[in-house]
């Protein structure tokens, strides 16, 4: 089974690739199918190359990849052609409509991909493919990222950079999703011929070209009716207050942590060996240091708890 991903090969700009490899993984074993990866874009640099295979060899040791050059036309409708499902896990606040997944739904395939922006108004869940939910820090939280940014501590890619580190990409739906379609094929091709029908329907160019000039004229009579100007420092808002509608849900103090593996040593463990990939290493200013980490898994050790429950020795409380 062949699994599309097509796109930006930009870990701290378009979507870490973290779930879908990790999600990958887990679908293989429980199949028990040979599954094949087909990554189909372009590196920024040779580094950025050498994170992404690094990552896919220690998180995806039993996938088979092809990496296919995106800026070639040719063998990107080749690997459109190549696949039976497509993935677009984005989590990065660059993503807006995302014109990949419309491309699969008009290639016929089943669209597996994050519930973030765009991509939740044009792929309807159970119908053309999966949503996965998300899950962002709640407004008041990335002020000091906003603040770093106006005042040029960070550049643009380290400010996006770290905002998408504090996303959340659901893996374990991911991974019965992708278990789901590898094992079903009926189901997907009726998801793909329901994707292909409505990006024919709503997205070809002889109907959305209407809906621009209706954008236009909307902006233009909001233009004209102005009579007063203002500024707002953008770079100053807090970025999860202005994307707060993008993923699915936010935390709250009354949200449940638990641990995935089975003890806290085994956690930490995992932890410290997570952070030597570069996909993950590149946004160390947000990952918290391992006293806090340790106390975070030893709090939730014997019961999951809900956030505001969960504090340090000096009453600190721990917010994720």
């Amino acid at each position: 089974i062949a699994i599309l991903y097509v796109g930006r090969l930009s870990f701290h700009a378009k979507a870490n690739p973290f779930p879908m490899y990790k999600a990958l993984e887990k679908a293989a074993v429980k199949s028990k199918k040979k599954i094949v990866l087909i990554e189909c874009g372009f590196y920024g640099t040779k580094d950025v190359e050498n994170a992404f295979k690094k990552a896919c060899e220690y998180l995806s040791p039993s996938i088979r990849v092809i990496r296919t050059n995106g800026t070639d036309q040719k063998l990107k409708s080749k690997s459109y052609a190549a696949a039976q499902i497509f993935c677009s896990l984005s989590d990065n606040v660059q993503e807006t409509f995302g014109i990949t997944p419309i491309e699969a739904m008009a290639a016929g395939l089943p669209v597996v991909v994050s519930d973030w922006d765009g991509y939740k108004d044009t792929v309807r869940n159970n119908i053309d493919g999966f949503l996965i939910p998300t899950v962002m820090p709640p407004p008041g939280f990335g002020k000091d990222i906003s603040i770093r940014y106006a005042l040029s501590i960070d550049n643009y890619d380290k400010y996006i950079g770290y905002l998408s580190n504090f996303i959340s990409v659901d893996i374990d739906t991911t991974a019965n999703i992708f278990y789901k379609l590898i094992s079903n094929e009926k189901l997907r091709k009726t998801m793909g011929l329901n994707a292909k029908k409505r990006a024919t329907e709503k997205y070809d160019w002889n109907k959305i070209i209407f809906e621009y000039e209706d954008l236009w004229s909307n902006l233009k009579s909001i233009k004209n009716k102005a009579n007063e100007s203002y500024y707002i420092w953008s770079a100053r808002l807090d970025p999860f207050h202005i994307f707060s509608s993008y993923p699915s849900k936010t935390l709250s103090k009354d949200s449940i942590i638990s641990l995935i593996y089975e003890s806290a040593a085994i956690s930490l463990l995992k932890y410290k060996e997570l952070k030597k990939l570069t996909i993950i290493q590149y946004a160390n200013y947000t990952i918290p240091n391992e006293e806090f980490v340790e106390h975070l898994f030893k709090s939730i050790e014997v019961d999951s708890k809900q956030i505001s429950e969960i504090g340090f020795e000096n009453d600190n409380q721990i917010y994720i």
